[in-house]
């Protein structure tokens, strides 16, 4: 026998046993490059470092509108790029010619000059026997994808802004609820059971105010307050906290590999986040199960700014998985796949307005009876803003002396609550529903008016920011104590009220707008 016959010979060269077997792998693959439905280039790179084609499939004419013959021999992105894409398809084709790999969603155009999106992936090919270098590139239209993941965004933020007015409605409701409440506490302190009661009350608004805080972080209406945080330490953290009772049945890895970890986030809000996600990993196994934790450095994402980097977090467990209908409206609020005694809150809804408020991003990989990993990916791009503010102070309130306050509030129940506060401490209150009211009582009696109290959201055209400003144009330093369900850190930078100027958020308790006005009328003897 010829030992080039032999088994072994033919395993040592690489070559199969089976030359017809061969033969139709190789048409198979042939076949796969021409009739795949993605659009396939292959092309060299030329001594002056373009990209030139060499060849395409039927699936670039069908996506493109040009034919095989006019692509052969021209630059790849000048068949592909759009004048508004002119610098991504540019710097594609200089990944191209420097033979690196590389993978983006930019826009593209067809013959008719119609604009599509486009996922472009390209790679490099080792040169052949004649040292020539050669690249692939392949290209989807993503269009209908991409369309069907805005309209899932975009009613995604129809429920934001739904629950948005829901909530500053419920603000104004529980503030009501603290506010007499409070008052019942320093009205009765040697009754009990009234004091047993009102407590009650007053844990059952605050457990209430969360749940809005949470819906309004949803409807991204309750900005960040970004500090440096070390992401490691806060994870460390929430792990003891969140897995405290967890049963010995699942267990909790995790691996931090992350270089950077030293990241502006709202601790707070990343914390919570991150509660909810492990919350949810947590109801997916049933008996036992494994959850882990990860971090780790990402690079540039495809579909966002180039120039940004990320921190991932990774929840990762062997659950029981979700579905393609139950992934849908996972992020929703309320919604749950069981409803158990451990589903409260909107659980991810929250999570999804969290990250929105980072301008975060999140990535979802489930399948039934498979688990689930979900990525909360972090920009390292975000600028840092003002420090938190002090927390409440003791129930026990006073006024340091008899002041002449301004009040303007629509909410009647919060009139009378303030009317019943100023009674008992001495004030001489005005009280306006609208700003046309408080502009004219301010004109009529500002001699005797030592401070300001608005709401921001009032009826009619001027709000409490154009209010205050009007009033300050009339005594500008009059201090002023604005109150509202939320403020955006951009707003209060564009109003600039110089100081004495403070902030309180409602819901709140009566002793701490107390405390507020004690602050500014300190600032303004």
């Amino acid at each position: 026998m010829n030992s080039s016959d032999s088994p072994v010979s033919k395993a040592a060269t690489g070559a199969s046993p089976h030359v017809e077997g061969a033969e139709a792998l190789a048409e198979l693959w042939r076949r796969c490059a021409i009739d795949s439905p993605n659009g396939i280039l292959i092309g060299r790179i030329d001594p002056d470092r373009s990209a030139v084609v060499l060849s395409c499939n039927i699936a670039f004419e069908r996506i493109t509108g040009r034919d095989r013959r006019e692509a052969e021999g021209r630059p790849a992105v000048e068949l592909l790029q759009a004048e508004t894409s002119h610098e991504d398809w540019t710097e594609i084709g200089s990944k191209l010619a420097a033979g690196r790999p590389f993978d983006a969603i930019v826009e593209a155009m067809r013959t008719d000059g119609q604009t599509f999106l486009c996922h472009a992936h390209g790679y490099p090919l080792l040169d052949d026997d004649r040292g020539l270098r050669h690249w692939v590139l392949a290209i989807a239209d993503v269009t209908a994808a991409a369309g069907k993941i805005r309209r899932e965004f975009e009613h995604l933020d129809s429920l934001g802004t739904l629950a948005g007015g829901i909530a500053h409605d419920f603000n104004n409701l529980l503030a009501i609820i603290l506010g007499y409440a409070s008052l019942l506490k320093q009205f009765s302190p040697d009754q009990p059971r009234i004091l047993e009661y009102s407590s009650t009350i007053a844990d059952a608004a605050t457990r209430g105010a969360e749940v809005v805080r949470q819906l309004m972080v949803f409807a991204h209406q309750h900005e960040p307050v970004l500090v440096e945080a070390d992401i490691h330490s806060l994870i460390a953290d929430v792990l003891v906290r969140a897995t405290a009772d967890w049963p010995e049945q699942i267990r909790l890895d995790y691996d931090f590999s992350a270089g950077r970890s030293q990241l502006a986030i709202d601790p707070e809000q990343i914390g919570h986040a991150l509660e909810h996600v492990l919350r949810n990993a947590r109801e997916s196994i049933a008996a036992s199960g494994s959850v882990t934790v990860r971090t780790r450095d990402r690079g540039p994402l495809p579909d966002r700014n180039p120039a940004l980097s990320w921190l991932e977090i990774q929840v990762e467990d062997d659950g029981c998985g979700m579905d393609a209908a139950t992934r849908a409206h996972m992020f929703e609020p309320f919604f749950a796949r069981n409803k158990g005694t451990e589903v409260r809150g909107i659980g991810l809804a929250l999570v999804y307005g969290i990250m929105r408020a980072h301008r975060g991003h999140i990535e979802v990989r489930s399948e039934p009876r498979r688990g689930t990993l979900i990525s909360l990916l972090l920009p390292r791009a975000n600028q840092i803003s003002a420090n938190r503010p002090n927390p409440p102070a003791d129930e026990l309130y006073r006024l340091e002396s008899s002041v002449g306050i301004l009040l303007v509030e629509d909410e009647a129940d919060l009139t009378r609550l303030w009317s019943g506060v100023a009674t008992k401490q001495g004030w001489e209150l005005r009280c306006a529903s609208n700003a046309d009211e408080a502009l004219a009582v301010f004109q009529r009696d500002a001699d005797r008016i030592d401070l300001v109290f608005s709401d921001v959201g009032l009826p009619g055209e001027v709000d409490g920011w154009e209010l205050c400003a009007r009033l300050r144009a009339l005594r500008p330093k009059v201090p002023i104590l604005l109150a509202s369900g939320y403020f955006k850190q951009s707003t209060v930078s564009q109003v600039n009220l110089a100081p004495p100027v403070s902030f309180i958020q409602k819901p709140y308790l009566v002793n701490e707008a107390i405390e507020a006005i004690n602050a500014l009328l300190r600032q303004n003897p």
